[in-house]
């Protein structure tokens, strides 16, 4: 689960107490985001294809909580305690439209890492093979740091994005 944190001040308090796995702040804003254009604002993606996970829910759920108690908007003695790993601080530029590696050649993407796996710089992120089973391109780790988006079918085309890593956050 990650929280996006796209600038600072109230939206960093909140995405900090929210208690996810990652907090992944945007250098920039995409265009025509909504969401973006609100300094105050956290969202939240989860990892997860299919129908709900009770586990996740429970998660938001502490979460919001946690949040809501930050914030002074209900007593601190209702939020649940925070989880006990702080949340991996990433950066990127947060466009999934534009930011992430994408398929040139048409066939089915294998991953090979899971998202919010750490990676290395170099390192085989996922391969585009035929219907044979021949690899026709891979896919490799740009920079050192965690796999943030993951294409979940493996049907690709050319310019379909598949897997997107973010760094480590300097700030």
């Amino acid at each position: 689960m990650l929280v996006i944190d796209a600038h600072k001040g109230l939206g960093a308090r909140a995405a900090t107490a929210f208690g996810a796995d990652f907090i992944w702040r945007h250098e920039t804003r995409a265009p025509g985001r909504t969401i973006s254009g609100i300094d105050a604002a956290i969202y939240t993606e989860a990892p997860l294809p299919g129908p709900t996970d009770p586990a996740f829910v429970e998660r938001y759920h502490a979460g919001v909580l946690r949040v809501l108690a930050a914030l002074g908007m209900i007593d601190a003695a209702g939020a649940p305690p925070a989880p006990p790993r702080p949340a991996r601080r990433i950066v990127s530029g947060g466009n999934v439209d534009t930011d992430l590696q994408s398929a040139s050649k048409a066939g089915l993407f294998i991953h090979k890492t899971r998202a919010g796996d750490t990676v290395a710089r170099g390192q085989l992120l996922g391969e585009i093979i035929d219907m044979e089973g021949r690899v026709l391109e891979t896919l490799h780790a740009p920079d050192d740091g965690w796999v943030v988006v993951l294409k979940r079918r493996p049907h690709v085309r050319p310019g379909d994005p598949v897997v997107g890593v973010a760094i480590a956050d300097p700030r």
